[in-house]
């Protein structure tokens, strides 16, 4: 059986994969800091799929949390895949104007803890022979700096850096995907931020006005059967 490994979701491109994914034959661990439709619900859930409560700004508490649920399932994955999803845009502001501990949380959640998970996934399917894929879902602006996004931008090209080197090391599958402008929680908070904190937010608001933001179940149906997933 093949394991699927999804932060985020509780809502968004997070959600729309495991709504898609959890009548399917897969084993899947679902990360996320909380369940909105199935919390409190394991019960009721397919013996294959695992909610794991865990706040990504809890770098401490990443892998303790992980570790127990692939280790107690080892010998049933063939494959591991790793959808990358999670992610902040917060803090959205200008280089000297942003709050410390805002800094550290977007770096813990963007870049910190999905490094920590995909180097215990990486050592844990090297030492036991099993497929390993990535799903990295990534931004326009991991390649291009956007005012008010430095935190945002660098982090998430950063994790496109560290990808690579994994692809390079281990022979792992990588797919950097860049689903576009969603309708989703994240957009509507770059709508709320200030012109002064970013410059380009009448070109957002405008996406919204015109109608012009993709679905995410219809997004993230397109990732999962470009990558053979469904």
């Amino acid at each position: 059986m093949k394991a699927i490994i999804i932060t985020g979701v509780s809502r968004g491109l997070g959600k729309a994969f495991f709504d898609i994914l959890k009548d399917k034959n897969y084993y899947l661990i679902c990360i996320s800091r909380s369940f909105v439709d199935y919390q409190n619900k394991q019960a009721e859930l397919d013996n294959n799929i695992e909610l794991i409560k865990l706040d990504l700004n809890s770098i401490n508490d990443v892998i303790i949390k992980l570790n127990h649920s692939v280790m107690q399932n080892k010998c049933n994955f063939d494959e591991l895949i790793f959808i990358n999803n999670a992610g902040v845009i917060s803090p959205i502001g200008k280089v000297g104007n942003i709050d410390e501990k805002a800094i550290k949380q977007s770096i813990n959640i963007n870049f910190v803890s999905p490094v920590l998970i995909a180097n215990y996934l990486s050592a844990f399917c090297s030492k036991h022979q099993i497929g390993f894929k990535i799903i990295n879902i990534t931004t326009g602006a991991a390649d291009k700096g956007f005012e008010g996004w430095s935190l945002y931008c660098s982090t998430k090209s950063a994790m496109k850096m560290y990808l690579s080197v994994i692809e390079k090391e281990n022979g792992a599958v990588v797919e950097n995907i860049d689903p576009g402008v969603l309708d989703t929680g994240m957009q509507k908070e770059i709508r709320a931020a200030t012109k002064f904190d970013f410059p380009l937010i009448d070109q957002f608001q405008n996406l919204e006005k015109e109608n012009k933001l993709q679905k995410p179940y219809e997004v993230a149906f397109n990732i999962l059967k470009s990558s053979g997933l469904i």
